[in-house]
């Protein structure tokens, strides 16, 4: 099985790192995407790879972690520095 890395651009322009999964003698056929949650790392998802690849599946998972908390952060910045308007006082 052949592992590789990737970058995806969104409509906003966000980079989006990926790695790739896909058997070597097997044409591809269909692709699985795997979301685990924050905190989990994504290699351990690699089991079932091995499992869909040779049924000519290639699989996608979230790259690097860096990227995605630099994606974050430019994001709690732009919502910090929107200004806000409240419509009620609170009691």
């Amino acid at each position: 099985m052949n592992e590789s890395t990737a970058t995806l651009k969104t409509a906003d322009g966000l980079d989006l790192y990926v790695r790739r999964w896909q058997a070597d003698d097997v044409a591809h056929r269909w692709t699985f995407v795997v979301v685990h949650g924050l905190g989990e790392h994504g290699g351990r998802y690699q089991h079932l790879a091995e499992w869909f690849a040779p049924l000519g599946a290639t699989g996608l998972r979230d790259g690097p972690a860096r990227p995605w908390a630099e994606a974050v952060a430019r994001e709690d910045t732009r919502r910090a520095s929107t200004p806000c308007s409240t419509t009620s006082t609170p009691p």
